[in-house]
């Protein structure tokens, strides 16, 4: 399916019932319609102003059906693993998307997308870890000099920004084929999620499983949680 175009109807499509030969025109004519004849009449001739709008608008439930559902699978509730553990605070880490094998990237001009390289040097793919709970991190991005430098889903879109503040809160999930999801504490169902190309996607659609799904490359240990 392509989720940027609306789906639509063909009225030159082949139909339910083929058409009547012209010999026979006569002997139908007094005939009731052919059952679903006057629903395909509506349907492939729609007069109403609306109905590539109403279309549209399904489209896109659709989509948010399948973010959802999609959400339910992936945000599995580990509460401990070898993997979430790598999130300790004061670790820095890079974040490998599953798409594109490449690291989560901020740049200079505030961009980000994950189509970044894994230099130890480059901080601009690196981010440090910071506590806020169990299974719960800010994630604060090394390129930038100053604080309010945190990665943070607002509006339904990423920004690396954030003042580190409750919005930049992230809640870790690890999925059964252990990569990690990171969902807003704030937004419900907004995850960091990725395109194929490497561009970041409006936070709630996740048209696959993979384009939310990260591994985690320590550069740095942090502390381990007090028990």
């Amino acid at each position: 399916m392509n989720y940027n175009q609306a789906p639509h109807y063909n009225a030159s499509a082949p139909q339910m019932y083929p058409p009547v030969p012209p010999v026979q025109q006569q002997q139908f004519a007094n005939m009731p319609p052919p059952p679903n004849q006057q629903k395909i009449q509506v349907i492939s001739q729609p007069k109403n102003s609306n109905f590539i709008g109403n279309l549209v608008k399904n489209a896109e439930k659709s989509v948010g059906s399948i973010s959802r559902d999609i959400s339910r699978t992936l945000d599995q509730h580990v509460v401990t693993s070898p993997l979430l553990d790598m999130f300790a605070d004061g670790a820095v880490i890079q974040l490998i998307s599953k798409l594109t094998n490449r690291a989560l990237c901020c740049y200079p001009n505030t961009g980000i997308d994950a189509n970044g390289d894994f230099n130890p040097s480059n901080l601009w793919t690196q981010y440090q870890v910071k506590t806020a709970g169990p299974n719960m991190v800010f994630l604060r991005n090394l390129g930038f000099p100053q604080e309010n430098s945190y990665l943070v889903i607002s509006n339904g879109y990423l920004f690396c920004t954030g003042a580190g503040d409750t919005g930049c809160t992230f809640l870790l999930h690890e999925t059964q084929d252990h990569y990690i999801t990171l969902e807003s504490r704030q937004r419900k169902n907004n995850h960091i999620a990725v395109a194929p190309q490497g561009g970041i996607l409006p936070a709630h659609l996740k048209p696959n499983k993979d384009c939310v799904k990260f591994s985690v490359k320590v550069l740095k240990a942090g502390s381990p949680a007090q028990p």
